[in-house]
């Protein structure tokens, strides 16, 4: 993570002509391809975190809480702009009675240093509601810490729990 603090630092430090890449890949397997789009008015060729160059198509994106790391829903909602609808084109060729959700990935990058993402976050999404032109993606990271038993976890049951309030 030391990597990350140094990006950090010398973005803050605001140096001219350095940006901050956002990218955002759409993946299921129902699906033709994979969608890598950047938020940004060209085309992006970067290498994602295997090593393996990707290039990110342009597109109007509006994102929120991609980044939030500080919290356990890690949620985030991404309003992407497809005009001439291809993507919903797409969402339409994944059954409806399917379990398996598409994949967002969310990927930053420093854009002196493309050869490796600053930040990789992988959500799946919750969501998706579709309008003539945009469609908006509600994420959220999988859902691997919750307890389908129903039991009620209390002080009297579980109190090594008393150390977390």
């Amino acid at each position: 993570m030391p990597e990350i603090e140094a990006y950090k630092r010398k973005l803050a430090s605001n140096p001219e002509g350095v940006r901050y890449y956002r990218t955002v890949s759409l993946s299921h397997s129902q699906m033709s391809k994979t969608y890598n789009l950047v938020m940004d008015s060209v085309e992006l060729i970067a290498d994602d975190e295997n090593g393996v160059s990707i290039a990110y198509s342009p597109a109007a994106m509006l994102e929120s809480g991609s980044m939030q790391t500080n919290d356990l829903d890690q949620t985030a909602s991404y309003t992407i702009s497809d005009a001439f609808n291809v993507l919903d084109g797409e969402l339409d060729l994944i059954d409806i009675d399917t379990v398996e959700p598409i994949i967002v990935t969310f990927r930053g990058y420093h854009s002196e240093y493309l050869t490796k993402p600053v930040e990789v976050l992988t959500y799946n999404a919750n969501s998706v509601a579709q309008a003539k032109g945009s469609f908006t993606i509600k994420t959220g990271v999988p859902d691997l810490n919750s307890d389908q038993t129903g039991e009620i976890y209390n002080l009297d049951d579980f109190p090594m729990m008393r150390s977390l309030f």
